[in-house]
């Protein structure tokens, strides 16, 4: 359902924010490390904007961040 699908995000949101945090990173860092604007990262973690699979992965590869749907 779309309430089960804006939970799932919701999850990787936080998922990659616990991770980019335990590593320290600033947005300034994330950004320059992904070339993601700042913006779209931070909505990304806070479950507003669905990534697409390539802009996922440069998150997941700047963070080491283990994701679980």
């Amino acid at each position: 359902t779309e309430e089960e699908l804006t939970a799932q995000i919701m999850r990787i949101g936080a998922q990659l924010n616990a991770a980019r945090k335990a590593k320290k990173m600033s947005y300034r860092a994330y950004e320059e490390a992904t070339g993601i604007n700042h913006s779209n990262l931070n909505r990304i973690e806070r479950g507003l904007l669905v990534p697409r699979l390539d802009t996922l992965l440069k998150m997941i590869d700047a963070t080491g961040a283990k994701i679980t749907i």
